[in-house]
């Protein structure tokens, strides 16, 4: 029986029915892309997009939470808040930066600068162990947290450092090599949350200013270089 021999009623039935399938459809829809917008967000949020480290704030978040962890089984007087146990019994913060990166981009391009990032990402998480961490911290910019002590910490940054120095890169058939500078802290009793950071930071920005291609670490009285 042909649709418009239906009674009207059916006929009104019918189209709404299919009306608010195809209302249904759009809203669901609209909510699946809202979800994968929002899903982008979070993923975005803990993980950077292009080299799959932790993002800066996931990074800096676990670090507080670490910090907290250690400084108080290392040096809290109160004996209840000692973790004899605790996996994380000492604490090292790397900044890495890589070197020239502005040189790279205005000779190489976007995407052969980009692709020495993700090298270098790529590096980090071969070389850190199950028990360490690795974030991105700014463009250029890494950083490592490790649970080893001074001789720990320095080994790890000479290995990075070298092992990223034999990697070539190549764009329009024109293979180059890159750098990195370092800079690292270990965690005393006179750290706190942030000054812990900016050891490091500050180590990093006299890496870069004794010629790049080394690691500084941070000391009271003064800063060592291993080149």
């Amino acid at each position: 029986m042909e649709w418009f021999n239906q009674p009207w009623g059916i006929q009104a039935g019918f189209g709404l029915a299919f009306l608010l399938i195809v209302v249904a459809f759009f809203y669901i829809r609209s909510q699946h892309i809202r979800i994968k917008k929002l899903q982008a967000e979070v993923e975005s949020w803990l993980v950077d997009p292009l080299t799959g480290l932790l993002s800066r704030r996931r990074a800096m978040d676990i670090y507080y939470w670490l910090f907290d962890q250690v400084y108080a089984a290392l040096y809290k007087i109160d004996e209840d808040r000692r973790d004899d146990d605790a996996a994380w019994k000492n604490l090292a913060v790397i900044m890495f930066d890589l070197d020239h990166s502005r040189k790279i981009l205005e000779i190489h391009g976007q995407a052969t600068a980009e692709s020495v990032a993700v090298k270098f990402g790529e590096l980090l998480k071969r070389e850190i162990r199950n028990a360490d961490l690795a974030g991105r911290y700014g463009d250029d910019e890494f950083i490592v947290l490790l649970a080893t002590n001074l001789a720990g910490a320095k080994a790890f940054s000479t290995r990075v450092r070298l092992n990223f120095k034999k990697l070539r890169f190549e764009n329009k058939k024109k293979p180059f090599s890159a750098t990195v500078s370092c800079g690292l802290t270990v965690i005393d009793s006179d750290s706190d949350r942030d000054t812990f950071v900016e050891r490091a930071i500050s180590a990093l920005k006299v890496a870069k200013s004794s010629g790049r291609d080394c690691v500084a670490i941070w000391g009271r009285e003064r800063t060592e270089i291993i080149k």
